[in-house]
């Protein structure tokens, strides 16, 4: 462990705002050697194998609502189910350690994000980012649109290190929601008019004619969150939104895909996916009653690693993260998260074996 480089992210901390505090853990925590305990962090030194994850863990104290903060007291593992609360924190830790001058790696180590590691440096130091969206929505940093109308800097330069947002009862309009991975009205008619906006885009998209390629990918940057360099999908395609898809350089999505994007998709470089190849972000509770009669939504954010390959009709469902070099087998669907550099198939997707 680089006992400089620690020291310099705890000061980083302390400074910001968020206590920490040292303790001897009897039992094994999520990240080695950290907890949080009533909005600080707590740190055994001896058993601390990643400064960077320290950065990661602040991330969540510091984008909780000022008014909660104090009351957290969990394993970073339990805020995982919570997708925007997980994709802001991920943002933050990135900014966070530029902000400190060190390398990306620091905070997107090798033996964390699932075997994403990599495709998260890729995206982030090439400006593909997400979370920020939620870091927007809290008022802490701003996309380069917004922060041009404001004239401030953009993100990875943050505005506030910590939420200044209150919780209370209904703070949120259900974009808000959606975002950051709540229960949302789907029929709620901001909603409605974004997916109604993504449709006429979409229709030009799937209609341009075959040798206007250009006039192609000129539509499917306006699509899309973020469309990396040489990056191109096959009409026809649909989604639900397209601002929440981030697609890094040169990949390739061929015909009749599907990617429902209530949450956010990261899709890294270098991915092949063959036809019809669905990625859904899209779930719903399992009460049958709240199920039919409360109309909400809600979604979890899907990774897709670099140098991936998903065949023909694969279906990756929500909260699904796929490692780098992964190839998964025509038709598959994919319900758990796919290490890196193996070979899975089936329905439900399996393992079958690693790629040397």
């Amino acid at each position: 462990m680089d006992t400089t480089a620690t020291m310099q992210i705890i000061n980083f901390i302390k400074s910001i705002g968020i206590k920490v505090d040292y303790e001897t853990f009897d039992k094994e925590t999520f990240l080695p050697g950290i907890a949080i305990k009533d909005g600080g962090l707590i740190v055994d030194p001896t058993k601390l194998k990643y400064p960077g994850d320290l950065l990661h863990e602040a991330g969540h104290i510091a984008v909780t609502p000022k008014n909660m903060r104090k009351g957290l007291n969990e394993n970073v593992d339990t805020f995982a189910e919570k997708g925007g609360d997980e994709m802001a924190a991920i943002a933050w830790s990135y900014a966070a350690c530029k902000h400190l001058g060190m390398e990306s790696n620091v905070v997107f180590h090798d033996d964390g994000y699932k075997g994403t590691s990599d495709s998260l440096i890729d995206n982030f130091d090439n400006g593909r980012y997400f979370g920020v969206p939620m870091l927007q929505l809290w008022d802490m940093a701003y996309d380069a649109k917004k922060a041009a109308e404001l004239q401030i800097e953009p993100y990875p330069n943050m505005i506030n290190w910590l939420s200044q947002k209150q919780h209370v009862n209904n703070p949120l309009t259900e974009k808000d929601k959606m975002i950051s991975g709540e229960p949302y009205r789907a029929n709620d008619p901001e909603l409605v008019g974004l997916r109604a906006d993504v449709r006429k885009r979409l229709g030009n998209y799937n209609h341009v004619g075959v040798h206007e390629n250009h006039i192609q990918y000129s539509l499917l940057k306006q699509i899309l969150g973020e469309c990396g360099e040489n990056s191109w999908i096959e009409p026809p395609f649909h989604c639900d939104y397209g601002f929440n898809i981030v697609m890094g350089k040169d990949s390739y999505m061929n015909f009749d895909c599907v990617i429902l994007d209530v949450a956010p998709v990261i899709i890294g470089d270098n991915v092949m996916c063959g036809p019809k190849v669905q990625l859904l972000t899209a779930t719903h509770v399992l009460d049958p009653q709240e199920r039919n009669f409360s109309g909400t939504e809600l979604g979890k954010p899907i990774t897709i690693g670099n140098r991936v390959w998903l065949g023909a009709g694969v279906i990756v469902c929500p909260g699904v993260t796929i490692g780098d070099e992964a190839v998964i087998g025509a038709g598959s669907v994919v319900t758990r998260d796919v290490p890196s550099r193996v070979f899975a198939a089936g329905n439900p997707c399996r393992v079958i074996k690693a790629i040397e």
